[in-house]
């Protein structure tokens, strides 16, 4: 395997990890907005 393609496999994690990280805490904030926004708990 050539350099450039370990490297981009390698930097591809990090890459995909922080989408995952950001469609969570997008989807808890619109659940918190919408539990203050009506009065209830998240939990």
């Amino acid at each position: 395997m050539s350099t450039l393609a370990m490297t981009l496999y390698t930097l591809m994690w990090p890459l995909i990890v922080l989408a995952v990280m950001a469609v969570i805490g997008y989807a808890f904030f619109a659940d918190w907005k919408k539990a203050r926004e009506t009065g209830q708990d998240i939990i």
